[in-house]
């Protein structure tokens, strides 16, 4: 029997994620608002696109009823997101969400979301992933994806990898910060 992936999202990280699980031979189905412009480079190859909004609970129980061993969220931002998939844990057997590495503050509590403003932050090496994090909550994009990973660990029962990647490049990357 297939393994089944579903990846939310086809950006860069989709992509590659989709991708990925092609080629070790998982069946991947790839959600996204508007299943059209799902790029060519997947649907030829056997991706299975769907329509759908990350913030519509309803939509997503839906995408979930036939039931998925691995899923990646690409497009998780918020803690709403995160007490969703606790909601829906049952239906699938391990979950990847993509938060990141702005989630970090260095000893003066500085993170990259208010750089150019207060200072950037100096880390003072590698950052181990017990590292201190931006406090939770709505005020910048650091503290909501701070907020989404507190609601998926204070909730998420199943196999949970949260995953914070700094700078991302590659195909379906629209606007590198490197430019």
């Amino acid at each position: 029997m297939t393994r089944r992936a579903l990846v939310l999202g086809s950006g860069q990280i989709g992509r590659a994620v989709a991708l990925s699980f092609l080629e070790e031979g998982w069946g991947v189905t790839c959600a996204q608002r508007d299943p059209s412009k799902m790029p060519t480079s997947l649907t030829a190859r056997g991706v299975v696109p769907v329509r759908l909004d990350r913030d519509d609970d309803t939509a997503l129980q839906d995408v979930l009823m036939t039931g998925f061993d691995a899923v990646v969220d690409t497009v998780a931002f918020n803690p709403a997101h995160g007490h969703q998939w606790g909601a829906l844990a049952g239906k699938i057997g391990a979950l990847a969400v993509i938060s990141t590495g702005s989630v970090y503050a260095d000893a003066a509590g500085r993170t990259l979301d208010e750089g150019a403003t207060n200072g950037y932050p100096d880390y003072g090496g590698p950052i181990p992933e017990t590292n201190r994090r931006a406090p939770s909550g709505d005020a910048t994009y650091s503290t909501r994806k701070v907020a989404l990973e507190d609601a998926l660990i204070g909730g998420f029962v199943r196999p949970l990898i949260i995953l914070r990647p700094f700078a991302v490049y590659g195909p379906g990357n629209l606007a590198p910060r490197e430019w």
